[in-house]
């Protein structure tokens, strides 16, 4: 028995892959379902998701991008359902026909900065920190912040990152103000450690969507886009 151990121990681990693999083929909950996530979301979204989807026997494949690379990988067939912002009242007739979408709920695009920054911007020149004009949040502010903003608004551009969350300790550092899902730094707000600037300055209003492909949907699919529809991920406007 001892010399034959380590053959036993593999056909033991080869059985219980195979007891899995048949549950999955059987389940139209338990396999691995693969979600595209917009950066920002994926922070304040992916601990729910994996939570729901792992009360059975499912593995959850998070995948983090922009917008764009995110309904890439529907099209790829690389995931499964993509969560991303959208601009209210935003229509493009070919991704109308293309997807099928689902509301979560609402955030915010809010100007902060630290409270120290805060009396700096009064003359009217404010140290900014942006989105690269190829990325969503990027496009986002290009459209509907910057045309807003006041005559006696001046950016004055000190970084530019993809990233939300070096973002979030740009600002911290005191760098300067940057636009921000208002999701994203509840806890900041909430502890004064970032402040509104007292400018009145623009914000947005972002509608958070479930999406998959609209056509040829297998019963798994169907199934996880039911369970997270259900309430699991809805969120209140922010």
């Amino acid at each position: 028995v001892k010399a034959l151990e380590p053959e036993m121990r593999r056909l033991s681990m080869q059985l219980r892959r195979l007891k899995h693999d048949l549950k999955q083929t059987t389940d139209p909950l338990s396999s691995v379902v693969s979600i595209a996530c917009q950066h920002a979301l994926t922070t304040t979204l992916s601990s729910k998701i994996v939570g729901a989807l792992t009360a059975g026997d499912r593995t959850v494949r998070m995948r983090s991008g922009n917008r764009d690379e995110c309904l890439i990988q529907l099209f790829s067939g690389e995931a499964d359902i993509a969560i991303t912002y959208q601009i209210p009242g935003e229509r493009t007739p070919i991704l109308a026909q293309a997807f099928e979408a689902h509301d979560l709920g609402a955030d915010r695009l809010i100007p902060v900065c630290i409270p120290d920054l805060e009396d700096s911007t009064h003359n009217g020149e404010i140290p900014a920190i942006g989105y690269p004009s190829d990325v969503f949040l990027g496009q986002v502010f290009d459209r509907t912040i910057v045309p807003r903003l006041s005559n006696k608004v001046v950016l004055s551009p000190r970084a530019e990152t993809a990233l939300t969350l070096a973002m979030i300790q740009l600002v911290l550092d005191g760098i300067g103000v940057a636009w921000l899902p208002r999701s994203l730094i509840l806890d900041h707000l909430a502890q004064k450690r970032l402040i509104k600037p007292s400018l009145n300055l623009p914000e947005q209003e972002l509608e958070i969507k479930m999406i998959r492909l609209a056509e040829g949907q297998s019963p798994q699919n169907d199934a996880i886009w039911s369970l997270l529809s259900n309430d699991v991920l809805k969120r209140k406007t922010l």
